[in-house]
């Protein structure tokens, strides 16, 4: 089944936070949540792979730099 909804959330340096949001949204079959990281540093990407890890079905997109 292909999603009926789209999430994107946008994302900059606050992983604790992203965590929080997607805690929050509901698995559903009709809806495709996708993170996109605006360049966060360096410092963020342990948690940020982290994050990959705990929630399989997004998709995490990262942009090499801030923009």
């Amino acid at each position: 089944m292909h999603p009926r909804y789209t999430l994107i959330i946008p994302h900059y340096h606050q992983p604790l936070l992203l965590e929080r949001l997607l805690d929050s949204v509901p698995i559903r079959a009709d809806l495709q949540v996708v993170v996109v990281d605006d360049g966060s540093p360096e410092e963020c990407m342990t948690q940020w792979e982290a994050l990959k890890d705990k929630f399989s079905t997004t998709a995490f997109l990262r942009l090499p730099n801030n923009r």
